[in-house]
């Protein structure tokens, strides 16, 4: 995941071995979903943002 200025690029493997993973993306700092995540072991693993957005990738 990356950022620069007002865009965003993810890249996406498949067979990366990696599963129970999710994206939370919101205009505002996401902390709802990110509470209900943090709720079933969902760990923070990535994060970027840009002057408008902020996204978290987390995984179990």
């Amino acid at each position: 995941m990356a950022t620069a200025r007002t865009r965003s690029a993810n890249v996406i493997s498949h067979g990366a071995g990696f599963s129970n993973q999710v994206v939370e993306l919101d205009l505002l700092y996401p902390s709802e979903g990110m509470h209900k995540r943090w709720d079933v072991e969902y760990r923070i693993t990535l994060t970027a943002a840009t002057s408008n957005q902020a996204a978290f990738v987390l995984r179990i």
